[in-house]
């Protein structure tokens, strides 16, 4: 059974990017996700699947963070933007089997 993760965890899955956060962003992201999480998840045991998708939630947050329109300028011979997808791939895929089931 895992247990969520706190601060320090954030640190080590954050790696040396952590250093570009303080800890009070680090914990306020990590309250909002861990909000989100408990939202569209039955949790009835958090599991490692779970720890890992809330990690990666913290990380997709302070990220984004420095993308406040959350566009990507696009290169100089393109000319395009790329908009950041709104749903995390690996969050959808670890969080699937404990989504809540919206009927209605």
């Amino acid at each position: 059974m895992a247990v969520r993760p706190v601060l320090a965890d954030i640190r080590a899955y954050l790696g040396e990017s952590s250093n570009r956060f303080t800890d009070e962003q680090i914990n306020a992201a990590l309250a909002a996700e861990t909000n989100v999480q408990d939202a569209v998840c039955r949790i009835t045991v958090y599991t490692d699947a779970l720890r890992e998708a809330l990690c990666r939630r913290v990380m997709r947050n302070l990220a984004m963070r420095s993308l406040p329109l959350a566009v990507l300028q696009g290169d100089i011979e393109s000319g395009s933007s790329t908009y950041v997808p709104t749903k995390d791939p690996e969050v959808r895929r670890l969080e699937g089997p404990y989504r809540r089931l919206v009927v209605g």
